[in-house]
């Protein structure tokens, strides 16, 4: 099988030089907005689906020759409750994940830009000592866009000092700093730390927000709000998208391109945290699955998805 990796993004010292955020069509109403990113030499124009790092995994195993043409990477450390206590408290957790950080994926993915994504339960927030953890863990080189997940602060002064405290460390090694807020935040706390992020703007940190998604008919005045801001020339980017629709009386469209029309530019489904038994019982499941059961669902770069096959 070959993988045929579009992009000349090179590693070393010259990967992350700057993100600049121009923002095409600040006049539209009613639909998605068009947003120039360019990294250096190196540029794209939203909106675009970020390919993960099971993507890769993948495209490395199907027997097709497909290619992986989008313009960022993304790695997903994806925490549920039981494996985000065990981050926190113990060792061993750390050590595995900073070794997944450095595995093969991360090679095959350093064509272009890789973006880090932490992804903790949404009523979880951690505390200012603990953010040390999830920069120590983001130290590579090989990531350009590393997270800021959710944390504990007094007053928005408070929060405004931590996210440049933390900006402004990680960019002396060449990385851009990604504050996360989670779409199922408190309207009034999240309308208060987005307006934070962008001021924050402007003195040139938060190039780019993330926001771990919520059901978009759950949450639509946080939507609202990020739509109400969609002129700014900063990066919008959702993280653990489902891949389809879930529920009763669903709107027939993927999640992805639902959230286009809020002022959303990138997007990237959801990748889970699986336990040690689930993984287990998949691989000897593996063993006797024939051909035929298997079924593998492969989207065009035009719909958002990442997987092609050549021609």
């Amino acid at each position: 099988m070959n993988c045929s990796l579009v992009g000349s993004f090179t590693g070393g010292e010259d990967r992350l030089v700057s993100i600049k955020v121009k923002v095409l069509n600040k006049d539209n109403r009613f639909g998605g907005r068009i947003v120039d990113i360019s990294f250096g030499s190196s540029s794209f124009k939203t909106p675009h689906r970020t390919a993960t790092h099971k993507d890769y995994h993948v495209a490395s195993s199907l027997p097709h020759n497909v290619t992986i043409g989008n313009p960022v990477s993304e790695y997903v450390s994806s925490f549920n409750n039981t494996s985000f206590g065990a981050f926190l408290s113990g060792n061993g957790s750390f050590a595995r994940r900073k070794d997944k950080i450095k595995a093969q994926s991360i090679d095959m993915m350093r064509y272009s830009p890789i973006m880090s994504t932490i992804q903790i339960p949404s009523q979880k927030r951690v505390t200012q000592n603990q953010l040390m953890l999830f920069n120590a863990l983001q130290n590579n080189q090989q990531l350009d866009i590393i997270s800021i997940p959710q944390f504990e602060y007094k007053d928005i002064k408070e929060y405004e000092e931590v996210i440049t405290q933390f900006s402004e460390a990680v960019r002396s090694r060449r990385q851009e700093a990604m504050p996360i807020i989670p779409l199922s935040t408190e309207l009034n706390k999240f309308k208060s730390e987005f307006a934070a992020l962008r001021k924050l703007n402007n003195t040139g940190i938060c190039n780019v927000i993330g926001f771990a998604y919520a059901n978009p008919s759950k949450q639509v005045q946080q939507l609202l709000e990020i739509y109400s801001h969609r002129e700014e020339d900063i990066w919008y980017h959702a993280f653990g998208v489902p891949r389809t629709p879930r529920g009763k009386n669903i709107i027939p469209v993927a999640h992805i391109h639902e959230l286009q029309n809020w002022g959303l530019d990138t997007f990237s489904p959801e990748v889970r945290d699986i336990g040690r038994k689930a993984i287990i019982y998949l691989m000897m499941k593996s063993k006797t699955t024939t051909p035929d059961e298997v079924k593998c669902q492969r989207f065009d770069s035009p719909a958002l998805g990442i997987l092609k096959e050549l021609e």
